[in-house]
């Protein structure tokens, strides 16, 4: 037995979701598989979603609903009628569905779409580890996501742990639009300033913009079972077992929509998006300059005596507990990790308050005005940066899985 194969079965055997054990057994075999959780969305949601040209594709579809629902709830039942998707899909281009359901057992809340992202995840794993599926990926996405023609050509390489795709925010409703173009903005302004930063955690967290090499999620145990952010957390973990290689194309669509099922993502923040692009506020720049001296100080070595305000930042995250067995770049970096950057910038609002994104995007890009040259500007910025990205680069010349 290869280390792949006996990473992905000692996943499988001990710590992978009971649906996926219980999850109908294959008569045919497929090129690639990809999961799809979906609560209250139209049953012909599958031909937006999928990709025109997509073949050889099994879908694992989850079905689910919260258990904060009222069982009589009219979604409830329009979740249930989404198994009658299970079955054959495309004869011709041999696609197929294979519903694993959490509707009659709902959700717990508080586990929300991480368990429902794991559930159909650890079905596609025990699918590509029984083999059949023949690229050991596992595709994720959202049912309100188009998926573009080229879809499937990009991952599998085995030189990553993951892939993420760009995207954009649609919608034929002009508010909606804005507050999408908004929304997106502001992830493009935290992940550029990231680079700018020198962090290896510049890259998008989308949950419908993800694909994830089979091995390096076992190794990692899968999605965390969790209301929100699991996306964030997963690719948290795999950009220290591998790299993440940011995908320059092509671009997925994602329906700029109002929804409250999550506490946070891009539902919620459609939903509490300020009346006008001008009041939306975000993280000052002087935040990042911050950020910036610390990686480069850490670059060259010195984990110590940093200029202030930096010390009073990193002990509100608890930096007084990295003690690893010897301090270096990578050792850092894996404590210093995406999640406690997220919370280095949030303590140095302390000194710095939230400036309004239209100044801070002004700053950046002062040829350009307006929110979509201003869109349009940080998205080439980002295929500029597109190749691997994580702790794995530093001091790695592979960027490769960590075995």
């Amino acid at each position: 037995m290869t280390a792949r194969k006996a990473h992905r079965r000692r996943y499988l055997d001990r710590y992978a979701a009971p649906e996926a054990a219980a999850a109908p057994g294959l008569a045919r075999e497929y090129e690639h598989v990809v999961t799809i959780p979906a609560f209250d969305e139209p049953e012909d949601f599958l031909a937006r979603t999928l990709p025109p040209d997509a073949r050889d594709l099994l879908v694992v579809l989850v079905p689910n609903v919260p258990d904060s629902l009222d069982p009589a709830d009219p979604a409830v039942d329009r979740t249930r009628k989404l198994h009658g998707l299970a079955g054959r899909f495309d004869a011709a281009r041999n696609i197929d569905v294979v519903a694993v359901g959490r509707v009659e057992t709902p959700v717990p809340a508080r586990l929300g779409v991480g368990l429902a992202r794991r559930i159909g995840a650890d079905a596609a794993l025990r699918y590509i580890e029984e083999g059949r599926i023949a690229r050991p990926v596992v595709f994720c996405t959202d049912a309100d996501a188009a998926l573009p023609a080229g879809y499937f050509d990009g991952p599998g390489d085995g030189a990553a742990a993951a892939w993420v795709y760009p995207f954009t925010h649609v919608s034929d409703d002009p508010v909606l639009r804005e507050a999408g173009l908004g929304y997106e903005l502001s992830l493009r302004y935290y992940v550029n300033r990231l680079a700018f930063a020198g962090s290896p955690y510049a890259f998008h967290t989308v949950g419908s913009c993800l694909a994830v090499d089979a091995t390096a999620y076992a190794i990692v145990r899968g999605f965390p079972k969790r209301n929100a952010g699991e996306d964030f957390h997963l690719l948290n973990k795999l950009a220290k077992v591998g790299s993440v290689h940011r995908l320059a194309a092509p671009v997925i669509e994602i329906e700029a929509r109002v929804s409250h099922r999550v506490p946070f993502g891009t539902g919620p923040a459609i939903a509490r998006a300020p009346a006008t692009f001008e009041s939306r506020r975000d993280y000052a720049p002087p935040a990042f300059e911050l950020l910036r001296a610390l990686h480069e100080r850490a670059s060259h070595g010195v984990f110590e005596e940093w200029p202030e305000p930096i010390p009073e930042l990193l002990a509100t995250i608890g930096y007084g507990r990295f003690r690893p067995p010897r301090r270096d770049l990578r050792a850092f970096h894996t404590w210093f990790d995406a999640l406690r950057t997220v919370r280095f910038v949030h303590a140095a609002r302390r000194r710095f308050a939230d400036v309004p994104l239209v100044r801070a995007l002004r700053e950046l890009y002062p040829t350009k005005d307006g929110p979509q040259a201003w869109n349009d500007a940080l998205r080439a910025d980002e295929t500029r940066a597109r190749g691997p990205i994580g702790v794995a680069e530093t001091g790695s010349k592979s960027g490769g899985l960590v075995e």
